[in-house]
């Protein structure tokens, strides 16, 4: 986990779409656009199930580019090229296809970071089917399902 402020973030996004090195050498509306893009981008992140450890400001208003948050390491070069995605038509640059893909990898690495690895285990043979037994013959497991062999009509 690191602890890194917002300003940073905006300011390697904004790098990395050439605009400039340093937030200072721009408006304060399109700081605050940059900003509230952070602010939602992250959010829209957290409602879809990626967990990335962010807290969610009480409004827009009351986020400022100095205020720390901590999050994942590997969650912020990823947030970075999505944040870049959003911001390039806002600040007249082309959506090139290293920013599409880099924010396409970027989601996708965001999504598989966020899934819990599901453990898949042999459970004793007394345990009941359906409560995550399943049989193993070789190196396959199936499912045990009996269907009726012969169907009537209820009329």
């Amino acid at each position: 986990m690191i602890t890194i402020s917002k300003q940073k973030i905006v300011e390697l996004t904004l790098s990395k779409l050439g605009i400039v090195s340093s937030i200072l050498d721009i408006t304060p509306e399109e700081a605050t656009l940059a900003l509230n893009n952070l602010d939602m981008l992250l959010a829209t992140l957290l409602a879809t199930g990626i967990e990335i450890t962010y807290t969610i400001p009480d409004t827009l208003e009351s986020s400022t580019l100095n205020d720390t948050i901590s999050i994942e390491d590997w969650a912020i070069q990823p947030i970075v090229a999505l944040l870049a995605l959003a911001l390039a038509p806002d600040f007249e640059k082309p959506i090139t296809a290293s920013i599409a893909g880099g924010a396409n990898k970027a989601h996708i690495f965001l999504e598989r970071m966020s899934v819990a690895p599901v453990n898949v285990r042999q459970l004793p043979a007394r345990t009941v089917m359906g409560a995550g037994n399943t049989k193993f013959f070789g190196n396959f497991a199936y499912e045990t399902t009996t269907y009726p062999t012969e169907t009537r009509s209820l009329v």
